[in-house]
């Protein structure tokens, strides 16, 4: 489990539990998303493209948890912003506040699938109203979550990891890699 796959959890059972909304509410899009809304995707939204954007917002509490087998966790604050535009049946205000219903009852006691998830905490949903916002068409509210999860990097992202490490070794300052290596081994 790592952030990333914890994200990807999410986008999943949305995309898996819109099919059972009622037609009028489901959006067309679920997506991954960095976590910060742009002009951009607000044009999408008002475009008549209602959309469940996924965000990891931070990490924070660095522990070892017991019940993940003593393994690094973070709480991370999670988000999926709903974002809704004006259709011939519902208004985007009203429209937003049903998905966001139902997104807060998708989430509430959900570990998204995960052995190395705890139950969602601190569930909150904000209306992220703007002037700017409003005048794009668009209506965004923001449902978030605390949530601890285990960050065990998998085989493909270790070696991915020792990948990137490596290509930045090759192309690094040798100076600066012996300084590195020098901090490295300083007792803790």
């Amino acid at each position: 489990m790592s952030t990333l796959l914890h994200r990807q959890a999410i986008v999943d059972a949305l995309d898996a539990a819109i099919a059972g909304w009622p037609a009028m509410y489901r959006p067309r899009d679920v997506i991954p998303h960095a976590g910060r809304v742009t002009l951009e995707d607000l044009q999408h939204i008002a475009s008549r493209k209602n959309t469940l954007m996924v965000s990891c917002l931070r990490t924070s509490d660095v522990r070892r948890e017991p019940s993940f087998g003593n393994h690094l966790s973070v709480l991370a604050r999670m988000a999926v912003f709903v974002g809704t535009c004006d259709t011939r049946k519902a208004k985007r205000d009203a429209m937003a506040l049903v998905v966001t219903d139902l997104v807060t009852h998708l989430v509430y006691g959900n570990v998204f699938g995960s052995e190395f998830a705890l139950d969602p905490e601190r569930i909150n949903s904000d209306n992220r109203y703007s002037v700017t916002i409003d005048k794009t068409g668009a209506n965004l509210w923001a449902v978030t979550w605390d949530q601890r999860i285990a960050i065990l990097p998998t085989e493909e992202e270790a070696l991915d990891n020792l990948v990137s490490i490596f290509s930045e070794l090759d192309s690094a300052d040798p100076a600066k890699f012996e300084s590195e290596i020098t901090e490295l081994d300083q007792p803790v």
